[in-house]
């Protein structure tokens, strides 16, 4: 529990940024067949509805793109306000395939629940994504569907990225569709997913560092910096 958990407020739960790309998805279909709604409803991967507002949408042809912002509530989410845009263009080849446009990451190292080489889409935003294909675009057409998060690449340096391997940019994540606020054993599950990069890369033995202090001082050391594992407060829990 949190702070203001503890101290009685209710905190406002948010949006993660699978379902802010699946809404822009839907909106960007939409566009292409003559409609721009201000609001869009999509399922997450438990097929409950989430509705968020458009910014803005637009199409030319067989090509949709939409704009929506990404709203994390009172989770103190560095990505919170930020646009995320995708673009739809139809083909006439069955099937959904996904790109990593401006500032979605690609993942370069084993370990994730993504393959490597492939955009750091998680299979959450993955679900969500195929039911939008599913309910406005198949059987009758295939699609390529590019995300994009502009200001991805440098809100990337704020993240686990770096460590995890995912270069270019941050992950489109989330497994409900929806944020809960920050809670001390949310953020400790954050840091879980570097110990099976770490062990995917070979590596058996792993240095535990709190923080850049640590992991600067480790590779003075001469330790490489593919095995160190940042822990922040949570040493114990991380071991």
């Amino acid at each position: 529990m949190n702070t203001e958990e503890m101290m009685g407020k209710v905190l406002r739960e948010g949006y993660t940024t699978g379902a802010t790309a699946t809404v822009a998805m839907k909106a960007a279909v939409l566009a292409i067949k003559g409609e721009f709604p201000k609001q869009v409803t999509v399922l997450s991967p438990q097929r409950t509805e989430i509705t968020l507002p458009v910014q803005s949408a637009s199409a030319e042809n067989n090509i949709g793109t939409a704009t929506v912002l990404k709203d994390a509530g009172d989770d103190l989410d560095c990505t919170n306000g930020t646009p995320i845009v995708v673009t739809v263009e139809l083909t006439d080849k069955s099937g959904m395939e996904l790109r990593a446009g401006k500032g979605v990451g690609t993942v370069t190292r084993p370990g994730l629940q993504v393959q490597v080489g492939r955009p750091a889409i998680n299979p959450g935003p993955q679900i969500m994504l195929r039911y939008v294909y599913e309910e406005l675009i198949a059987p009758a057409h295939g699609c390529i569907v590019t995300i994009s998060i502009p200001k991805g690449e440098e809100l990337a340096k704020q993240t686990l990225n770096p460590a995890l391997g995912v270069v270019g940019g941050i992950s489109v994540l989330g497994t409900t569709g929806i944020v809960k606020p920050m809670s001390e054993d949310a953020y400790k599950r954050s840091l879980a997913p570097q110990v099976p990069v770490v062990w995917a890369s070979g590596i058996r033995t792993a240095t535990l560092c709190p923080g850049r202090i640590g992991e600067h001082a480790a590779q003075i050391m001469g330790i490489p910096k593919e095995s160190i594992i940042e822990t922040s407060n949570y040493i114990g829990y991380m071991m």
